[in-house]
């Protein structure tokens, strides 16, 4: 059940019952026999004392004297030694092959030099065979069909099916007690100088000795994977190999796991797999130690690893919730000794595998670290760095969920101390408690963060607050990009926070959200007008931003023609196109709007004049080649020989103009125009690089169509 522990003892020494009243002056117990819960200790005296198991002592129910009777292995055996004189030796077949369970084997060594193989069966005992030995025999086992003894100064098998005796090897009477031991399929003897043997049914040692430090065995039982070897007051346990069935005898597969001291110990044998050993007048019981007192021995040494395996092992033996649940315990022990200890290679495995809360965890490192986990360092410390891996890889656990609040805000705290907060948003399920992480966020200066974790958590007022603030300069945090906003405002689907918004917002850079305003479907035209309030400059970049309908051109050209009143000229541009996109009839009702200064724009609203004459107007009388240029793009689709009426006049314009013109114009007309009349309608300095890949185009698309 348990593995071999350096300087660790398995086994302990109990004491059983003390007989200390029952028996006479000079009397001493010297033998123990009977069964695990009635248990017979015969004395010097032939006196026999009868104990009953109470619990985890014995009680003594009575005595009897068997006169001329000095030893008893066995009640089993009773009648047997009551009907044969001059008994040596008893041994019950530990192993017996038979059909009938109530069958009893019995081997019996004689003073007469025989060995009695005897049957109990339905109360009555039969003697089956009998051997004749050379002499009288001094040990004896009985296993399966194999009898083992010790005689004449020699070991022998005696073999029940075949009748065959087998001579092993021979031993010094005077230097040593012959002592036998069955084990599984095999026979462990006691030889000279210390040695330990095994021995088959078949009379083969098929492994070396093993070597034992005492030269003088006085007993060997086996129980439960352990020789028990008993040598003066010694008691000496020995491991039996957890890698074969049988027992192997050799100094690399046996050790010696501990050795008992029992004052005047005598009489060690097993009885129902537990071990007895008495001494004059007290029984003990030699037991392993409790798995849960070796676990604390264990745990003390500090071999965490080794008390943890034993649990393991137990458990993968025969599960028991009680074990299960010790396992737990210590698991959570050893996982908080680690961390008292700094020792974290192996720590997350541990608590992940005993569920261990943790919140007790945290609790755990801010005692040792004196609670700086929350402390602002240059770089994470150890206990930072093991709690963010470990709280990252257990979020998602099943026994995590009553935790998954406080565990998602602790791992943005330790995210922000590590300065990378946002990485809490690639999480999934990421529910942390938002009031308390917005606060460690902006005490770390994280504004934007925070603002992005209210959005979040559907919180847009608190998060858009944020963000006014960071815009207007009130809060500083780097991360913060204004330009972000633009896509992140068509998120807001609440119509009094868009507008809020907006009326902050669009003042700081009109340009850039008017495009995402305009696709905020629920805020009508006239609810953006009215967040202006007046303000004809946002107005007139808000009605540039949108597509052009009657309404819109309407209120642009009273934006532009008031700008112009103003004195301000820079729209001039805007409003001569606009003036050739909308209506003859509207442009009309402008004429006696703009100032008599603005001869081009009058002139485009006189609906009297073709555009020929507002053409050649615009160039001889205003010389604006720019507004005629504008002329001829917006007339080239419906009359493309006014391009050519252009081209006639560059002649007469500045230089510099000319190219720029001249190609803007060509552009314009197209294959609108014959060839012939555009070459003949070019002006005398046009050169040739000016021109040449205007008349290439024409050429080729000519020849193609």
């Amino acid at each position: 059940m348990v593995n071999f522990i350096t300087n660790f003892n398995l086994f302990e020494v109990t004491v059983c019952c003390n007989v200390t009243h029952q028996l006479n002056a000079d009397e001493q117990i010297d033998v123990i026999g009977g069964s695990s819960s009635i248990v017979l200790l015969g004395s010097n005296h032939g006196r026999i004392i009868h104990l009953k198991k109470d619990n985890d002592s014995y009680l003594v129910l009575g005595s009897f004297q068997l006169p001329n009777v000095k030893l008893l292995f066995s009640e089993l055996v009773l009648d047997a030694v009551s009907s044969r004189s001059s008994v040596l030796c008893i041994a019950v077949n530990s192993n017996p092959i038979v059909d009938d369970p109530f069958c009893l084997l019995i081997a019996i060594a004689t003073a007469s030099k025989q060995l009695h193989i005897c049957e109990r069966r339905n109360g009555k005992i039969e003697s089956l065979q009998k051997l004749i030995t050379d002499s009288n025999i001094s040990a004896l086992s009985f296993a399966r069909s194999t009898v083992c003894y010790a005689s004449s100064g020699a070991y022998y098998i005696y073999n029940v099916a075949t009748k065959s005796v087998i001579s092993l090897f021979p031993f010094n009477p005077l230097l040593i007690q012959p002592q036998i031991c069955s084990v599984g399929m095999e026979f462990l003897v006691s030889g000279m100088d210390g040695l330990l043997i095994s021995v088959t049914e078949q009379g083969v040692s098929t492994r070396p000795p093993m070597l034992f430090s005492s030269l003088s065995i006085k007993a060997i039982v086996y129980s439960s994977s352990y020789v028990y070897l008993k040598s003066g007051e010694e008691i000496s346990i020995i491991k039996r190999d957890q890698a074969s069935t049988i027992f192997r005898f050799s100094f690399e597969e046996s050790r010696l796991s501990q050795t008992l001291q029992v004052a005047n110990a005598k009489g060690l044998c097993s009885l129902d797999g537990t071990i007895f050993v008495c001494s004059n007048s007290v029984l003990y019981q030699i037991q392993m130690i409790t798995i849960e007192k070796q676990v604390d021995a264990l745990f003390e040494q500090r071999k965490y690893d080794t008390a943890i395996h034993l649990y393991e092992e137990k458990l993968h033996q025969n599960y028991n919730s009680g074990c299960f649940a010790n396992l737990i315990e210590l698991k959570k022990k050893v996982a908080f000794k680690y961390i008292e200890e700094h020792k974290f290679e192996n720590l997350t495995e541990i608590l992940i595998s005993a569920e261990v809360n943790p919140e007790e965890v945290v609790s755990q490192l801010a005692l040792q670290t004196g609670n700086d986990l929350w402390e602002r360092t240059a770089q994470l410390s150890d206990s930072q760095q093991f709690l963010t891996c470990y709280l990252q890889k257990i979020r998602d656990l099943p026994f995590i969920i009553p935790f998954h609040t406080s565990i998602d805000t602790l791992l943005l705290k330790l995210l922000t101390i590590r300065g990378t907060p946002e990485d809490v948003f690639s999480f999934e399920n990421f529910r942390p408690h938002y009031p308390e992480c917005i606060e460690f966020l902006q005490s770390f200066g994280y504004h934007n963060c925070a603002a992005c974790l209210w959005l979040s958590a559907g919180e847009n007022c608190k998060a858009w607050d944020i963000w006014k603030r960071l815009s207007y300069g009130e809060l500083k945090d780097a991360a913060f990009n204004f330009e972000n906003l633009v896509t992140v405002l068509p998120t807001v689907t609440e119509r009094k926070l868009l507008i809020d918004i907006m009326t902050w917002l669009i003042p700081l850079a009109p340009e850039q959200f008017f495009k995402a305003i305009v696709d905020a479907s629920m805020v009508d035209h006239e609810t953006i007008k009215g967040i202006f309030n007046g303000d004809c400059k946002l107005l007139r970049v808000y009605l540039e931003s949108i597509p052009t309908t009657k309404e819109v051109a309407k209120e642009l050209c009273n934006i532009y023609i008031d700008s112009i009143v103003a004195g301000d000229l820079s729209y001039r541009h805007r409003f001569r196109r606009l003036l050739l996109e909308i209506s003859t009839s509207d442009r009309a009702l402008l004429y006696d709007r703009i100032p008599s200064e603005c001869g081009v724009e009058r002139l485009l609203c006189d609906i009297s004049q073709t555009a020929a004459d507002i053409l050649c107007k615009v160039i001889s009388t205003y010389h604006d080649y720019d507004a005629a240029e504008l002329i001829c793009s917006h007339y080239s689709s419906i009359q493309p020989d006014i391009c050519l009426q252009l081209l006639k006049f560059l002649e007469e314009s500045p230089v510099d103009y000319i190219e720029s013109s001249m190609q803007s114009l060509l552009n314009c007309m197209g294959n609108a125009v014959d060839l012939e009349k555009i070459i003949s309608a070019l002006p005398e300095s046009a050169a040739l690089n000016q021109v040449w890949w205007f008349l290439f185009v024409i050429l080729l698309f000519t020849t193609i169509f």
